[in-house]
C-alpha cells in the first residue's frame, strides 16, 4: 500500500503515486498537508482529463479550468 509513500524527516507519511515529486517538494521545505494538497490536485485533475499527464493537450487544460470555473462552484471572485 505505500510502497510509492514517502516519508518526511519529521516522519510524517506522505502517501504518493509519484514519490520524485513529492521528494522535491520536501526538499524545497514545503508542509506534508500542501503537498497531499498538490498531489489531490494533480490527481483531480488527471481524472477529469482522463487522458495520461504526458499527453495533455492546451485544451485538456482549457476544459479543466472552465470546469473550476463553472461546474465545480469555484468561481473566482474580484478580491477588492
Amino acid at each position: 500500500m505505500f510502497e510509492d509513500s514517502v516519508v518526511t524527516e519529521k516522519g510524517d507519511l506522505c502517501d504518493n503515486t509519484d514519490a520524485a515529486n513529492a521528494e522535491k517538494l520536501i526538499r524545497r521545505n514545503y508542509a506534508v498537508a500542501t503537498i497531499r494538497s498538490y498531489i489531490e490536485a494533480v490527481e483531480h485533475f488527471g481524472q477529469h482529463v482522463g487522458v495520461a499527464l504526458d499527453e495533455l493537450a492546451p485544451d485538456d487544460i482549457r476544459s479543466y479550468h472552465a470546469y473550476l470555473l463553472g461546474d465545480a462552484s469555484l468561481a473566482s471572485t474580484p478580491l477588492w
